[in-house]
């Protein structure tokens, strides 16, 4: 059972478990938030083990078949397991005012490829051909395989918001169950693309989701990653053909070079453009990856992808670093015989220096100025080192001799 407590705090339970006891819980980390929602990571108590939990947003879940189509495509793969799919566990309604539907799944270790992507777009350091090949290779035939154990299922929102990439640069799809709900929202192919980042083939009006739509969706994925960005909303899937034909590709030794003939045709092809000439399944577009990449120079090899994670995690944990030291309250000076000094100290200093230049230093280092209420009022010193706390406003400050 999944609870939503005070000030948001999604909490998971156990079956038997009183809610009550779950105010304790730690708040959740929002790891992630898109058109289709926020993602937490909490605790399963019931197996004490990380867990993500999608609450989706309530535009999606108001149209009435999409709560019906999300469980009934959870049950067809309840049995579906793979290491480049993180498995989903149940479909939930959070005990909260609005009833917040949750897709609860697996955790995966790792960073989405939309943030690579937003990171590789701002940062010095290049995500190359090579890099971009070597996720495609990983993602084609993952897709290739979910279509092969369910014929009839597509994952409908292929996207590199629903790609994670592994520490290890492996890739895992995350969140394939939502393509039969997304279909339900009967969206135009604009609209789905400029708010839920999902790209439907075609210029009709009326949206289709099925395996040629997954295929369409690995190509913007693999357009994405060879331009080292993400694309724009202007850059609509219907409008990807003038994209493709005018893209170069970053080369693995810096700068620009042209787009392969054979992987420029392959992307084409892909997209579903034209119907004439497209694939028909994620086992032909393989297919014909392998041949385009056999007769090339890439080794499509994990070694750049890994040197250019390891440059995307420095950066991530330096920037960690730095929000945590803005975070950190800045400390009051404090004396070296009692408390801490208000924030006057750097007056009371300024003028115990200026006493201890008149005096040549005499005071001894357990001797108290003692300033009185008056701003830059300075009474003479105090001959014992005993501190009365009753005086609030006093300030009190050893002086070194």
């Amino acid at each position: 059972m999944i609870q939503e407590l005070s000030g948001g705090t999604v909490c998971a339970l156990l079956p038997d478990m009183d809610p009550a006891h779950a105010s304790t819980a730690a708040p959740p980390t929002v790891t992630f938030h898109d058109g289709l929602g926020e993602r937490h990571h909490v605790i399963d108590r019931a197996k004490n083990e990380p867990i993500e939990v999608l609450c989706l947003r309530g535009e999606l879940t108001a149209v009435p078949s999409f709560e019906f189509a999300l469980r009934e495509r959870v049950s067809h793969l309840a049995t579906f397991r793979h290491a480049c799919y993180a498995r989903v566990k149940s479909v939930e309604r959070l005990k909260n005012p609005t009833s917040t539907l949750a897709l609860v799944s697996e955790t995966t270790a790792g960073v989405r490829l939309s943030e690579i992507l937003s990171y590789a777009e701002k940062a010095d350091v290049t995500l190359d051909i090579d890099a971009a090949l070597c996720l495609l290779r990983q993602l084609v035939p993952a897709v290739a395989m979910l279509h092969e154990n369910a014929p009839e299922i597509a994952h409908g929102a292929i996207a590199p918001e629903r790609i994670i990439v592994t520490p290890a640069a492996r890739i895992v799809v995350v969140e394939h169950v939502l393509g039969s709900a997304i279909s339900e929202l009967k969206y135009s192919p604009d609209r789905y693309w400029r708010e839920l980042r999902v790209a439907v083939p075609g210029a009709s009006a009326q949206a289709r989701f099925d395996q040629r739509s997954d295929v369409a969706q690995i190509a913007v994925v693999a357009l994405s990653l060879i331009l080292g960005r993400r694309l724009l909303d202007e850059e609509t899937p219907n409008r990807l053909g003038d994209v493709v034909a005018s893209s170069w590709a970053n080369s693995a030794r810096g700068g620009l070079e042209p787009l392969p003939a054979g992987l420029r045709a392959w992307l084409m092809r892909a997209l579903q453009l034209d119907p004439r000439s497209r694939f028909d399944s994620a086992s032909d577009a393989q297919e014909e990856l392998e041949n385009f990449l056999g007769e090339s120079d890439y080794l499509a090899a994990p070694t750049t992808l890994e040197a250019f994670l390891a440059e995307f995690r420095a950066a991530q944990d330096a920037a960690a670093s730095a929000r945590a030291a803005a975070a950190a309250p800045v400390r009051e000076p404090v004396s070296k015989s009692h408390g801490r000094l208000s924030r006057a100290a750097p007056r009371a200093v300024t003028a115990a220096r200026r006493l201890c230049r008149r005096t040549s230093g005499r005071l001894s280092p357990v001797r108290l100025i003692h300033f009185g209420k008056k701003k830059g009022a300075l009474r003479r010193p105090l001959q014992t080192s005993r501190l009365d706390y009753c005086n609030a406003p006093k300030l009190y400050l050893t002086v070194a001799p």
